[in-house]
């Protein structure tokens, strides 16, 4: 008899389970169903994410140009006693540079804080340098610095201009009446939608752009781009440690 109770349901059991699957009840396809959801939605969150960090008004200093965002090393040099290059080269530190070149005929003197290699070739570039000339009373001027966005952008020169320029900018830099001014600059800010506005400025003259700065295109903003590609990036002399 207890034979026969365990056969009897040890069927029943096997019928059961015959039945549960014939009626597809076991909920492994949910399963999968949940789990291919949550990898789209994590594929959409991940979309998402990427699309903020690649868009320009997400970034931290989408309206601010690489030039006040980046720290600036100080040149502090003391010229009082100076007369000539020479002078002011003697006082320079190890690590710093220097370079010699002439802008509109006038023959100056940039100094850097450091350098790194600008080219293929070894060229020693820099960011940031202050520039000395010799003015009309021959005496040692300082006329402050030129300064770009980052290693990206060194600092270039051609024919009567300095170039300096980043990501969203580029100054032209020139000599005029014993002063180291702003020959044109053109840029371009973005909004928090990430719409563009482009600017074009001189210290030297008018430009065609409204009162604000405004300019209605990127072509004043890409011709000074291509001018500053095409000039020589400046190559600085760096002093060793045993001079």
């Amino acid at each position: 008899m207890k034979k026969k109770s365990i056969i009897i349901i040890a069927a029943v059991v096997a019928a059961s389970l015959s039945a549960c699957v014939g009626n597809n009840s076991i909920a492994v396809p949910e399963a999968s169903t949940n789990a291919e959801s949550s990898v789209a939605e994590s594929t959409v969150a991940e979309s998402s994410v990427s699309e903020s960090i690649n868009d320009p008004s997400t970034q931290p200093d989408a309206n601010m140009r690489e030039d006040e965002t980046i720290p600036e090393e100080k040149i502090d040099i003391d010229i009082s006693d100076c007369k000539d290059f020479e002078q002011v080269i003697d006082k320079l530190e190890a690590d710093m540079g220097y370079a010699e070149l002439k802008i509109g005929g006038t023959d100056v003197l940039l100094v850097t804080p450091g350098t790194f290699k600008g080219d293929d070739k070894g060229t020693r570039a820099a960011t940031v340098a202050e520039v000395y000339w010799i003015d009309k009373d021959n005496n040692l001027k300082d006329g402050g610095h030129v300064r770009s966005g980052g290693t990206a952008n060194p600092l270039t020169a051609a024919g009567d201009y300095i170039y300096a320029s980043g990501h969203h900018y580029v100054k032209r830099y020139t000599l005029n009446d014993d002063n180291l001014v702003i020959d044109l600059e053109a840029s371009e800010k973005f909004d928090e939608k990430g719409n563009v506005t482009y600017y074009l400025r001189s210290e030297l003259r008018d430009v065609d752009a409204d009162a604000n700065g405004e300019v209605k295109d990127d072509s004043a903003l890409n011709n000074l781009n291509k001018e500053m590609y095409e000039a020589d990036i400046i190559g600085f002399t760096v002093i060793s440690k045993s001079n």
